[in-house]
């Protein structure tokens, strides 16, 4: 995208107000993320790969798990098809990693933040908008893994289960949410890092935090693990374990994950361009 096209998207905040300030931004972050051709595509790209991982790990799950597809419950099903909507949050924070740090390889944030020079509310509306996008993906990614997981289970005889089930609604709202949380948590460590690979590794830090917390010996930090991101996500889906918990809570927790790491990327930004 030219200079002169993210000159004309991006206006400064010229006097207005803190809510119209922050509406020019967040309009400006839209109109830079829907230029990108690769964020324009994703949600086709996410739909497409949430099928396939979901038809993947349903036509393999003889051989890995070693029970017949048509030996599952329905339940089985659906959480194994909502697999596809983890794969395309890893396609999205990619994507995100390298949105978020586009203007700082091409030397455009410095014009940005000429023209937007309220850094927070910058973010802000940046992580509202890939927010926003992260969930149009992550919905299209759910219900596309969740029907092609249907098919597959009526083709080799395995029950199936509607989408207004409730156990299957939840699952599916949680499957959903993945995509934005992560997108907004891959903004921030690329805005924090100024790269990529930050911004990306960041983000896949805070995915795997349970797995590497229980490695810790005589499960000293066990009691923290429905604490951490990925363990909220399960708890907002209704597929996390026993002392997982509840789906307020869990969003409650998801929520203050978000402030909490938009506020310290905040502070690790304020400095020169």
């Amino acid at each position: 995208m030219s200079t002169d096209a993210r000159t004309e998207h991006v206006s400064p905040d010229t006097g207005t107000g803190g809510g119209a300030g922050f509406i020019t931004a967040l309009a400006a972050e839209w109109t830079k993320l829907t230029t990108l051709r690769s964020m324009r595509r994703a949600p086709v790209a996410c739909a497409v790969t949430g099928g396939l991982v979901a038809a993947l790990f349903l036509l393999t799950l003889e051989a890995t798990v070693g029970t017949p597809l048509s030996h599952q419950s329905a339940t089985e099903v659906a959480s194994t098809s909502a697999l596809g909507a983890d794969a395309a949050a890893l396609l999205i924070i990619v994507l995100t990693a390298a949105f978020a740090t586009s203007e700082h390889g091409t030397g455009l944030i410095a014009y940005t933040l000429t023209v937007t020079p309220g850094r927070g509310r910058r973010l802000a509306a940046a992580a509202t908008a890939v927010g926003a996008w992260g969930l149009l993906c992550g919905v299209l990614a759910a219900l596309t893994a969740y029907a092609v997981g249907q098919a597959v289970a009526l083709g080799a005889g395995a029950p199936v289960v509607g989408p207004t089930d409730p156990a299957t609604a939840r699952m599916l709202a949680g499957a959903a949410l993945m995509s934005p949380f992560y997108a907004v948590v891959a903004l921030a460590a690329a805005e924090a890092t100024r790269s990529l690979p930050g911004g990306v590794a960041g983000a896949l830090a805070v995915l795997v935090a349970p797995t590497l917390m229980s490695w810790v010996p005589s499960g000293a930090l066990d009691p923290l693990l429905p604490f951490t991101p990925a363990e909220a996500l399960h708890a907002v889906g209704g597929v996390g374990g026993p002392d997982a918990l509840g789906p307020f809570t869990g969003s409650a927790v998801l929520g203050v994950w978000l402030v909490v790491i938009l506020f310290a990327t905040r502070f690790a930004a304020n400095r020169d361009v």
